[in-house]
């Protein structure tokens, strides 16, 4: 829960809005879960039910981000509504249409809803820490006039300790002390997530370099950065590639594995999947990413890719094209690509057919002469 206070030269200005605030389990790594409990009329908060739009809560979402940034981010959008991007589509409307008429609703439902009083607030003994901001202390009501003596024989001594039972502290020095102890702990457990996936890398990273079941593999760690390796792949033999050695870049994200590597070939290659501007490598298990996953499934399916294409998530669509329009002169193109990028010498894949009892050489011109 938090609250936090209308900003000025705005319809929203003098009220005070709750905020429920859900941290989910795999918090930093995905965003919290934002609700305005306060009714408030917004583009991009629900009138009905409270939910929030908000960019920084989607797809600009980072681990590095914490509860700090989005409270930010929430006292801007009070500032500055997004209507192209809204959550309650008739404030939107409102608001690009009749934007005099938007400001004065906003205004009621700010004094209606968001508007409390100082008169009608509970005693300090009743606040809890949500409670705090509720009142302005610039217009709170002074303190009355004391003597000095009077403020003496107020002082505790030594011998008027407060017993257990004594009133709990105000309300803002309650909200001083529990919001640094929230936020220290969120970043704690923010450090032992990364922790833990640190570990999990270092397991992964272990298994892989001794799995005697991938061959034609290697890999070239970075003493630098855990997270990123070299990985050097033969090419797959009955494919335009066999013979050539293919090195690709792989990046670990902080959010591993709850989020996929990052995979890009290195060597240029002539595959629809695989970007010739960048290697940039396009996979649908990337796309269906879950943490049953790692890094070993990442790189058999690599090896699948090099043998079957994925047309349904192409990336670079000259090559996309060629290989739908003419098998053999895509094929031809990848041989090139393979023998110009990725061979030390200029070798051909050959196949062997039998004619007349006797063994003869060609050199395939169809990708169906490929397949075993």
């Amino acid at each position: 829960m938090a609250t936090i206070v209308g900003p000025p030269s705005t319809p929203y200005e003098g009220g005070v809005f709750k905020i429920d605030i859900y941290l989910p389990d795999l918090y930093p790594y995905v965003p919290p879960v934002i609700k305005f409990l306060t009714k408030v009329w917004h583009p991009n908060i629900g009138s009905q039910n409270g939910v929030v739009s908000l960019n920084a809560l989607k797809g600009d979402w980072t681990s590095a981000m914490n509860l700090t940034t989005t409270l930010i981010s929430l006292q801007a959008l009070l500032s500055a509504p997004e209507p192209r991007d809204p959550q309650d589509d008739v404030v939107a409307l409102q608001y690009l249409n009749n934007y005099d008429k938007f400001i004065q609703k906003a205004k009621r439902w700010t004094a209606q809803y968001a508007n409390i009083q100082d008169d009608d607030l509970d005693p300090p003994s009743q606040h809890n820490v949500q409670d705090y901001n509720a009142a302005d202390p610039t217009h709170a009501a002074p303190p009355p006039q004391h003597s000095v003596q009077d403020h003496n024989a107020a002082l505790p001594t030594q011998q008027n300790v407060p017993d257990d039972n004594a009133a709990p502290p105000p309300p803002h020095r309650r909200r001083i002390t529990q919001i640094p102890t929230l936020l220290v702990y969120a970043t704690k457990m923010a450090d032992n997530r990364g922790e833990i996936n640190d570990q999990r890398v270092q397991r992964e990273l272990g298994r892989i370099v001794n799995d005697q079941s991938l061959v034609g593999i290697s890999f070239e760690l970075d003493e630098n950065n855990l997270r990123h390796l070299t990985v050097t792949m033969k090419g797959p033999v009955c494919t335009p590639y066999v013979g050539g050695t293919f090195k690709i870049d792989i990046n670990l994200p902080d959010a591993y594995p709850f989020a996929p590597p990052h995979v890009r070939f290195i060597t240029k290659i002539w595959h629809p999947n695989v970007s010739l501007q960048n290697g940039e490598t396009r996979m649908s298990m990337l796309s269906a990413w879950s943490t049953t996953m790692g890094l070993k499934a990442v790189i058999i399916g690599l090896q699948a890719l090099l043998a079957e294409p994925d047309l349904s998530e192409p990336l670079d669509d000259v090559v996309v094209s060629h290989y739908r329009a003419s098998q053999a002169a895509f094929i031809r193109n990848a041989q090139y690509y393979t023998r110009t990028y990725a061979m030390e010498r200029d070798t051909q894949p050959q196949v062997s057919t039998r004619a007349s009892g006797t063994r003869v050489s060609r050199i395939p011109k169809h990708l169906k002469d490929y397949l075993l």
